[in-house]
């Protein structure tokens, strides 16, 4: 019975969303220039941080599934889905151009699919079904951050977008790490876990680059790369106990992802459009 209520209360609830979408295009089928309501910088943090999003609402319900602090767990997971939502709505302002306003359409069409398992039944089958909607929705999100970034008319849009795309890959490694103990592992999902584990690592020493005459930016990003060494030390350190491991991930990357939307902003205001 609980089940059927909460099917029904999630479907509502994608009609409303799909319904407040549907009046946005109607409304306003002339979008603003990015310019009238944000700039370019801030634009490419608010959708980069929509691919951060889509992995933490899959770590959230992993999360929740293996009970790892379940109420906080829970509320994360609500919190996030709130944040997609509302920077959705804010992002429709600045599809300025065709191809901004497609990768808006699609990323709501996603969106509205990845809402509706993330509130669903929380099980191994809807696990998997909803890392494959969450994979496809930070696709796209990522095409939508890029073509902002080509927007930009300094080299800002690019460091704002590598600093805002390392929080994706703190939850997206956490979240891999946590299917597995879902029992959603594959040869697929060690791979990705170790690519993005490279990736990570790679650009974080990029970032101290693009930092490198400003020590504010640069304090956090050692903050962050001690952080890293904590996950990393979780994530590969072999007769670990398990749960304590979980723990860890969870935490770290959690930590991980707070220096580094600090990060994102101090780039979006020290070199910002």
């Amino acid at each position: 019975m609980t089940s059927i209520r909460l099917t029904q209360v999630c479907k509502a609830s994608v009609l409303a969303l799909a319904m407040t979408f549907s009046s946005l295009a109607i409304a306003a089928p002339d979008a603003p220039t990015a310019a009238s309501t944000m700039t370019i910088a801030s634009a490419i943090n608010k959708s980069g941080r929509q691919r951060m999003l889509s992995q933490r609402i899959v770590k959230a319900y992993c999360q929740i599934h293996l009970n790892i602090k379940p109420a906080a767990s829970k509320q994360l997971l609500q919190e996030s889905i709130d944040q997609f939502e509302s920077q959705l709505l804010e992002l429709r302002s600045v599809t300025n151009t065709p191809a901004l306003q497609q990768a808006w359409d699609q990323e709501s069409e996603l969106w509205m699919k990845t809402r509706m398992a993330a509130l669903s039944t929380n099980d191994h089958d809807n696990a998997k079904k909803l890392n494959d909607m969450s994979d496809a929705l930070m696709e796209v999100a990522n095409k939508m951050t890029k073509l902002l970034e080509t927007q930009s008319a300094k080299k800002s849009g690019y460091w704002v977008n590598v600093a805002g795309r390392q929080r994706m890959l703190s939850q997206r490694i956490a979240k891999l790490f946590l299917l597995r103990a879902v029992g959603v592992g594959s040869a697929a999902i060690n791979a990705d876990l170790e690519k993005a584990h490279n990736e990570f690592e790679t650009a974080l020493e990029a970032l101290f680059q693009g930092a490198s005459n400003n020590p504010d930016i640069v304090a956090e990003l050692r903050s962050a790369k001690t952080q890293w060494n904590y996950l990393h030390m979780a994530l590969t350190t072999e007769g670990a106990d398990p749960t304590e491991a979980m723990d860890s991930v969870a935490a770290t990357s959690d930590h991980i992802q707070a220096i580094m939307d600090r990060v994102t902003k101090m780039f979006e205001r020290a070199y910002g459009d």
